[in-house]
């Protein structure tokens, strides 16, 4: 893959603001914000994820790299020209610096990588809906996104979300593809509204339904609020209708098939705010977790995996009150290393 030196250079302005030495009222800043739909999104994101952490950072005042190397390689590539009267890399505020801008070329490398694949994955879809004008929206992990497509269905997206649609729909029906998590509420209109994911695809007419359907998931689900769906299988010839308060859920692994009444707000609590969790698996919860708080997890006692916990924990919560909740109802405990969570 080649990323453009210059494509970098528009990202000085928010390392600047990033490591304090530009207000985040500043107007350039501000401007910069509006440029492409993105920029807010990956300020927040990096805003968030660093400023509990600047005081650790400034703390270490000795580091085993190379300062002197590390600061041309990050003047070379954000083309970063600063007026110092003492060698910048000698001061504390070079290690935030440092730390934040490898964070930010990580983030944007990794982001023109993934809209590579992307961009595979909509060619493909593109052939399969005869639409030459698609959009991609993803969402990463902690935000949530709205979007409203050209019909007028709105669609919420969850965190680590993928939506790909048509610029505008034509023809007999209203195809859209989801890798993730998303609540549809679909306009009534005569063309069906049909939402594809890997496992299955769902026909609509108009409706209020959510779908789990992230690829890490050991399940993919349907929940109908109101209105009806229909539910077909890749290669199976049976259909499954959902009324109101239905769930469908299709194990990845066994294949194995449910439909089952359900209290709704469960499965829709998310886009209020909230993770509610019902006697489910220790290693299902903490996948969603990860999907918000950004960590890695290691089990140090494997039958942590299978125990159950019921409870509920509004998003704006840390990872650590959760997690402390977990404790005053079993007998597991926790520990943190680097940016890793051990369960023992």
């Amino acid at each position: 893959m080649k990323v453009v030196k210059n494509k970098y250079a528009q990202y000085k302005i928010l390392l600047s603001v990033l490591s304090g030495e530009t207000a985040e009222t500043d107007p350039e800043f501000q401007q910069w914000l509006t440029l492409e739909i993105d920029n807010k999104e990956l300020y927040n994101y990096l805003n968030g994820r660093y400023k509990g952490r600047r005081k650790d950072i400034f703390s270490h005042q000795e580091s085993s790299f190379n300062k002197d190397q590390a600061f041309e390689n990050i003047k070379y590539i954000l083309g970063l020209e600063m007026q110092t009267k003492k060698p910048f890399f000698r001061s504390p505020l070079f290690n935030l610096v440092a730390s934040v801008a490898i964070i930010v070329i990580l983030y944007i490398t990794g982001y023109y990588m993934y809209q590579g694949f992307i961009k595979e994955q909509t060619d493909e879809f593109a052939k399969s809906v005869n639409k030459e004008t698609l959009q991609n929206v993803y969402v990463p992990k902690g935000i949530i996104h709205e979007v409203i497509l050209s019909d007028s269905t709105k669609v919420i997206l969850n965190s680590e979300s993928r939506l790909v649609f048509p610029t505008k729909f034509t023809g007999k029906s209203r195809i859209v593809e989801l890798i993730g998590e998303a609540f549809f509420e679909v306009s009534k209109k005569d063309a069906p509204f049909i939402v594809k994911t890997a496992e299955m695809q769902i026909n609509v007419t108009g409706t209020s339904f959510n779908v789990s359907a992230y690829q890490d998931n050991l399940s993919v689900q349907t929940t109908l609020v109101e209105g009806k769906v229909q539910i077909t299988i890749p290669d199976k010839p049976d259909t499954y209708t959902l009324n109101p308060g239905n769930n469908f859920s299709l194990s990845k692994s066994s294949e194995e098939i449910t439909i089952q009444k359900v209290n709704t707000d469960k499965y829709t609590s998310w886009m209020r705010g909230e993770l509610i969790f019902r006697n489910q698996r220790l290693e299902e919860i903490f996948i969603t977790l990860k999907r918000w708080y950004d960590f890695d997890i290691e089990y140090n006692n494997p039958h942590i995996r299978n125990m159950r916990f019921t409870g509920s924990v509004e998003k704006k919560r840390s990872l650590d009150y959760f997690l402390k909740q977990i404790l005053t109802v079993t007998d597991i405990k926790y520990k943190y290393k680097d940016e890793k969570v051990i369960l023992f």
